[in-house]
């Protein structure tokens, strides 16, 4: 029950991992919703009690986003960046994918596998932050002091 309720929780309050931290702002509001979203399906589906090991599309889409603001995507990334953003529109906006994009509903399997890789890659980036705040979670919980005040844990203005 407690790990189903962290996994909950951490959907909803895990970084968002960017190739540059300050580009959150140039990430559109309706895609950080989406973002939540699928990690809140993704969570259901695969790990209420258990792992969930990988990013979710969304959250691929919006690196690559931010790193695309920084240079130029290689070719497979492009590619990988354009078929993200071709279900994203399909899946969530409910709209007509652009033509520009229509040729994009599939990619290679060494993007498919490129793709997965980059989302195991984010996924560790928050278990990493995850666990480097976890100390903290546990001494807010024990802090006797703290019982009427107001902490803020992993990104939850908590009530202990």
């Amino acid at each position: 029950m407690e790990k189903g309720f962290i996994n909950l929780l951490r959907s909803l309050t895990d970084p968002l991992v960017l190739f540059h931290a300050t580009d959150g702002d140039l990430i559109p509001e309706d895609l950080k919703f989406h973002i939540e979203l699928e990690r809140l399906i993704q969570t259901k589906d695969e790990g209420i009690n258990g792992e969930v090991e990988k990013a979710t599309d969304s959250e691929a889409m919006a690196y690559l986003m931010s790193a695309s603001f920084s240079f130029p995507l290689e070719r497979d990334w492009v590619n990988i960046y354009s078929y993200l953003v071709h279900n994203y529109v399909k899946r969530w906006k409910k709209q007509e994918v652009p033509d520009f994009l229509k040729e994009h509903d599939k990619i290679s399997e060494y993007e498919k596998r490129s793709l997965e890789d980059l989302k195991i890659w984010i996924k560790k980036q928050q278990n990493r932050e995850y666990s480097r705040k976890k100390p903290e979670l546990k001494a807010t919980e024990n802090d006797k002091d703290s019982k009427a005040k107001q902490q803020k844990v992993d990104g939850f203005l908590r009530v202990a």
